[in-house]
C-alpha cells in the first residue's frame, strides 16, 4: 500500500541473462520509475483496440487444432495453447509471425520453451542458483545456446524494424516514428514499433534497452497467459453448468457467428468472472518477491530490511476469511457486488498490485476473454 518497499531482490537476478534490466525485475527503482513512464503508452487503449485482430486471427487457427484433436482419447490443452499464446505475443509484442502453431520446431520457439525449463530448475537447486557454477554445467551451456538464439532474433528483428520505420518516415514526411495515434493513419502498431518511435524520438531507450523490454514482454506475456487458459479450461470441463451460462452469454452478445471486438469484451462480464476465479484458484505467477530497503510493520511483528519477503499469492487467494468455501469454484464471487465490495481491494492479486503492478494486466484481459 505504500510506494518505499518495492525493490526486487536477488531471487530475480536469475533472469538478468535473458531479460536485463526489463521492467518486471528491474532492482533500481530510479530507473524501473523511469521505464514504466516511458511504457505506459504502449499499453493506451487505443493500441489494445488494434491488437483485437490479431488475438482473433490466431484464436481461430487454435479452434481448427481443437477440432483436429476430437478424434483423440485425450488431448493435452497445453500442448495446443502455448503455441497460440507465443504467436499473440510475438506479433502484438514485434510484430513478427512465427506461425508456432503450424511449426512448433522452430529453433526460436524450442528456445523460449527450454529456457523456461531450465529456469525452473535453477528455482528449486540451491546449486545451480550460483551462477559461475551453474555455468559450468551442461544446463548452463545449453541455457547460453538458447538465449543467443533468442537474442539474435530479437536484436535482429528491432534493427529491420528501426530501418523500415526510418524509410517509412522518409517516404511519408519529418514524422519520427510510432505513436498512440497512428492507427489513424492505418496502421497496426506493435509493442516495439511504439518503443522506437520513442528511441527515434529522444533517444532515451537505447536499442539494448528496447531488447531488454521486448523479452520482458515475450517472457510475462505469453507463459502466464497460456497457464490461465489451461486452467481455465479445465475448471469449464469440470463445471457444465458454468460452460452452459458462458455459452449463454456469448449467444446473448455475439448475436451472429462473427469475430469479437473490442466493444464486445466490455459485455462478457461472466466469462470475465470465470477467468477471475480461475486465476483466483490458480494464480499463473503463484508468488512474488520483495527485497524490503525499510522495516516492515506486520501485525505484532516487524520484517526487518534486507530480507527477502515473499508473498503467497496462492495462499491469499484461498483465505477463508475472506472467500467462503474458497476451494469451490463459483465465478458468482466476482459478479455479486456485495460480495466485492467487502473485499480487501489486496485480497485478489494475480496481477500483482500497487505501484509495481503488471503494466499488461489489460492485454492480458482481453487476449484471455477473445481466446
Amino acid at each position: 500500500k505504500d510506494n518505499v518497499n518495492i525493490e526486487k531482490p536477488i531471487e530475480y537476478q536469475l533472469l538478468y541473462d535473458w531479460l536485463g534490466k526489463g521492467l518486471l525485475i528491474n532492482d533500481n527503482s530510479n530507473l524501473w520509475r523511469e521505464r514504466r513512464k516511458l511504457l505506459t503508452p504502449a499499453f493506451h487503449h487505443k493500441i489494445l483496440d488494434q491488437f483485437v485482430p490479431i488475438f482473433n486471427k490466431n484464436t481461430d487457427i487454435l479452434l481448427d487444432r481443437l477440432r483436429e484433436s476430437t478424434a483423440k482419447d485425450c488431448v493435452n490443452i497445453c500442448d495446443l495453447v502455448f503455441p497460440a499464446a507465443l504467436d499473440i505475443i510475438t506479433e502484438t509484442g514485434m510484430g513478427m509471425k512465427i506461425n508456432a502453431q503450424q511449426n512448433e520446431n522452430l529453433d526460436y520457439i524450442q528456445a523460449i520453451q527450454d529456457m523456461g525449463r531450465i529456469l525452473h530448475l535453477r528455482m528449486f537447486n540451491p546449486l545451480l542458483r550460483i551462477n559461475w557454477l551453474f555455468k559450468r554445467t551442461q544446463l548452463g551451456r545449453q541455457y547460453d545456446r538458447n538465449l543467443n538464439v533468442s537474442h539474435t532474433l530479437t536484436r535482429r528483428v528491432i534493427r529491420e524494424r528501426k530501418q523500415y520505420i526510418i524509410d517509412s518516415r522518409d517516404r511519408e514526411g519529418s514524422h519520427t516514428g510510432a505513436d498512440i495515434d497512428g492507427h489513424k493513419r492505418g496502421k497496426r502498431l506493435a509493442f516495439l514499433d511504439l518503443l522506437l518511435g520513442q528511441h527515434l524520438s529522444d533517444n532515451r531507450l537505447s536499442l539494448e534497452d528496447i531488447r531488454e523490454e521486448v523479452d520482458t514482454f515475450m517472457f510475462a506475456g505469453h507463459d502466464t497467459t497460456a497457464i490461465c487458459l489451461s486452467w481455465t479450461l479445465y475448471f469449464i470441463g469440470l463445471h457444465p453448468e458454468v460452460q452452459r451460462l458462458i455459452h449463454d452469454e456469448l449467444d446473448r452478445v455475439l448475436v451472429a457467428n462473427r469475430d469479437v471486438t473490442y466493444d464486445d469484451i466490455k459485455e462478457l462480464r461472466y466469462l470475465e468472472s470465470t477467468l477471475k476465479e480461475s486465476m483466483r484458484l490458480r494464480p499463473p505467477v503463484p508468488a512474488i518477491i520483495r527485497a524490503l530497503t525499510h522495516d516492515l510493520q506486520l501485525g505484532n511483528y516487524i520484517v526487518p530490511a534486507g530480507v527477502s519477503l515473499y508473498l503467497m499469492i496462492d495462499t491469499l487467494h484461498v483465505d477463508p476469511t475472506v472467500y467462503p468455501d474458497p476451494l469451490a469454484f463459483r465465478p458468482e464471487r466476482f459478479l455479486d457486488e456485495a460480495e466485492c465490495a467487502g473485499r480487501h481491494p489486496f485480497s485478489y492479486v494475480p496481477f500483482s498490485a500497487g505501484i509495481r503492478n503488471c503494466i499488461g494486466q489489460k492485454f492480458a484481459l482481453n487476449e484471455l476473454k477473445i481466446v
